[in-house]
C-alpha cells in the first residue's frame, strides 16, 4: 500500500513539476521573442534610413544595336544577364513592351507563327521586362501589378482581357 501512495505521490510531483517547468519555458520563451523583436524593429528602422535610393539605369549594358533586347535574347537570357548585373531593359521601355502585347493579342492572324506559341513567348519576355525594372521603382508597384495580370492573360491566351488590362496599366505608370 505504502508503494502505491508513493508512487501516485511520485506521478503528481513529477506532474506538477512538468507544468510548472513548462509555463515557466514558456514565459522565458515570449519574453526572449519580445526581446528579439524590438532590437530587429530598431535595427531595420536605422538601416533604412542610412541606405541610399536605388538609382534607376538609363542605359543599357547589354548590347542590342539601339533595338528592344527581346529582338536579341531570350527572355532567360534577359533574366541571367540581370543576375549578372547587365541592364537589359530599362523602364522607358514600357511603351514598347505594352504596344508590342496590345499588337500580339489583338492581331488574329500572325502566320507563319503559331499565335499561342508567340503568346506564351511574349508572356515570358513580359516576366522578364518586370523582373528587369521593377526593383528601381518601387512606387509602381500597382503598374507592375497590373502588368502582371496582362502577362496573365496573355499566357493563359485570353486575348481579348489584354488590350484592357495594359491601359490600365498605361494609366497607373
Amino acid at each position: 500500500m505504502k508503494a502505491l501512495i508513493a508512487g501516485v505521490v511520485f506521478v503528481g510531483v513529477v506532474g506538477v513539476g512538468s507544468v510548472l517547468g513548462y509555463s515557466y519555458f514558456d514565459d522565458n520563451k515570449q519574453a526572449d521573442k519580445t526581446e528579439e523583436v524590438e532590437p530587429a524593429e530598431v535595427a531595420s528602422a536605422s538601416s533604412e534610413k542610412e541606405e541610399p535610393a536605388i538609382e534607376a539605369p538609363t542605359e543599357r549594358t547589354v548590347e542590342t544595336n539601339g533595338d528592344m533586347p527581346w529582338y536579341y535574347m531570350t527572355p532567360e537570357q534577359i533574366t541571367q544577364a540581370t543576375d549578372n548585373g547587365q541592364v537589359a531593359h530599362l523602364f522607358s521601355d514600357a511603351e514598347e513592351v505594352e504596344k508590342y502585347t496590345v499588337d500580339l493579342a489583338s492581331n488574329p492572324d500572325t502566320t507563319p507563327y503559331n499565335k499561342e506559341d508567340l503568346a506564351d513567348n511574349w508572356a515570358k519576355h513580359i516576366g522578364a521586362f518586370i523582373y528587369c525594372v521593377k526593383d528601381y521603382y518601387p512606387n509602381e508597384l500597382d503598374y507592375f501589378m497590373k502588368l502582371e495580370e496582362a502577362k496573365a492573360a496573355m499566357a493563359s491566351h485570353e486575348y481579348d482581357r489584354v488590350p484592357g488590362l495594359i491601359d490600365e496599366a498605361k494609366s497607373l505608370r
